[in-house]
């Protein structure tokens, strides 16, 4: 087999399992083949795979890699001089040109370890490192003692593919990088008690937070048709269609609100703000609710800010939902005076002295989840 004949698919499938690192074990099976490999690793020695290491291996058995990272990983010859002679730098090894196989023979790496699993011949990729960024990957090619070593022109395969293999690794660590950040920002969404959508200048949904999705799920007043956001009434859904072209057209893009009832009769705000100029032709509609709060989330976050009771948080709760103490007491089966009281106690911790300032303090606390997903 010419080794020439398939790197243009090997370099690309590198390419394609970068984006996807699924795609590794097929590439690494695919080099077994084209090589006549009896087995095949591609891992970050200094990473283990429990700590987000990559070790992909073809012909490899459990037992077998427990036993080499137990015991053999320090009396592996092949590392040994890779280290001692050449300092442990990137390139393309041969076992051979590493420990000549009489010298090998006589190591305990080659009777215990490597003649019991048939790994005599060694095609070694040492990939480089970025402190702190990229660890070092090793690519292992092996035959078995009956097979041909590794030839100078299989080895020239090698290094013309190690660059790309380099850039391939660092580009899987980017991706991975920036989905972890994504996930951390679709949580961080998620964590706001408020309804929030991204959406383009015809109102098509981008994305949507848990609230977004929770509301939408709601027969009521918010719908997506064919993707786009919208509202039950035809008047407030134009409404809301000519806002969002507002905040995402033309050179004076601006944001603005409208108000709507839902089914249970509460008001609503709904909020549109154009995001910034490299996403011109994107807005943030935010639906903000006095409900929003869960009472338990509340009441942490009452108890630890100003050190109420929950009694007196569940006053605060009420307040946000616009009930009077007549109201409250009712709805709590307590007194009238029972509600005053506990009202003066939430101004006194809470610096406050009327129920208007209450309820502006109140509303400041950011909406969110502090509690976590379940």
């Amino acid at each position: 087999m010419d080794p020439l004949e398939h790197l243009d698919r090997v370099i690309d499938h590198a390419y394609d399992a970068a984006a996807e690192p699924a795609r590794w074990q097929g590439w690494v099976d695919d080099m077994v083949r084209q090589t006549g490999a009896s087995g095949a690793m591609l891992f970050t020695p200094t990473v283990a795979p429990d700590s987000g290491g990559q070790w992909v291996r073809n012909n490899f058995s459990d037992e077998e890699m427990l036993e080499y990272r137990a015991h053999f990983q320090a009396h592996d010859d092949w590392v040994s001089v890779h280290v001692g002679r050449f300092g442990g730098r990137p390139g393309i090894f041969a076992g051979e040109l590493l420990v000549p196989l009489p010298d090998l023979r006589r190591t305990l790496f080659y009777n215990d370890y490597l003649r019991r699993y048939d790994r005599v011949h060694l095609l070694a990729a040492v990939i480089g490192q970025q402190e702190g960024v990229h660890p070092q990957l090793n690519f292992c090619i092996y035959r078995s003692e009956k097979a041909e070593g590794f030839s100078r022109a299989e080895m020239k395969v090698q290094q013309l593919i190690q660059p790309h293999l380099r850039r391939a690794f660092r580009i899987q660590n980017q991706l991975s990088a920036l989905r972890q950040l994504q996930a951390s920002l679709e949580d961080s969404l998620d964590a706001v008690a408020h309804a929030l959508f991204l959406v383009d200048g015809r109102a098509r949904i981008i994305h949507m937070n848990a609230a977004a999705r929770a509301l939408l799920a709601q027969p009521g007043s918010f719908l997506a048709v064919r993707g786009r956001l919208s509202l039950a009434s035809s008047s407030l859904a134009a409404k809301l269609a000519g806002l969002v072209a507002e905040a995402t057209g033309g050179s004076l893009r601006r944001g603005g609100g409208l108000a709507v009832e839902n089914e249970a009769g509460e008001r609503l705000s709904v909020l549109v703000a154009p995001l910034g100029a490299e996403r011109w032709e994107q807005a943030l509609v935010i639906v903000a609710n006095a409900r929003a709060w869960s009472a338990s989330d509340l009441d942490l976050l009452l108890t630890q800010l100003f050190g109420l009771t929950p009694a007196q948080s569940r006053v605060c709760l009420a307040l946000l939902q616009d009930h009077s103490p007549a109201d409250m007491a009712e709805e709590f089966q307590v007194s009238r005076h029972t509600i005053v009281t506990q009202l003066k106690q939430v101004f006194a911790k809470t610096g406050t002295s009327r129920q208007a300032e209450l309820v502006r303090l109140l509303a400041a606390i950011p909406r969110v989840n502090v509690r976590g997903k379940p």
